[in-house]
């Protein structure tokens, strides 16, 4: 995971219970997770602009959302038709840059 744009949800996971869909994310650019000064920034989806997550972090070209838990499988599948890689704290990596982020 040392290439293109990342998403990480703000609060680690992609679904809140009352909030529906995070609006929030970290998005960490093309690096590695080891380094220790990670080029972050945040991102708002602003479902009224984009009506669709996956659409919304393609155009901002994701290639890569982390995420605690495994999103539910048509989200799962709609990101993989639009090219982007989900990874949960099951990888190592997607744990480490879970961590460095303190989500």
């Amino acid at each position: 995971m040392n290439t293109g744009k990342v998403a990480v949800p703000y609060y680690g996971r992609l679904h809140r219970a009352k909030f529906g869909y995070e609006r929030i994310f970290f998005i960490v650019e093309a690096g590695d997770v080891n380094d220790k000064d990670l080029d972050v920034r945040l991102g708002v989806w602003d479902h009224k602009k984009e009506q669709t997550l996956p659409q919304w972090l393609k155009n901002n070209g994701v290639e890569s959302l982390v995420c605690r838990e495994e999103p539910e499988s048509h989200m799962r599948h709609t990101m993989a038709g639009l090219g982007i890689r989900v990874l949960n704290e099951g990888n190592s990596d997607a744990s480490r840059l879970l961590q460095s982020l303190q989500v």
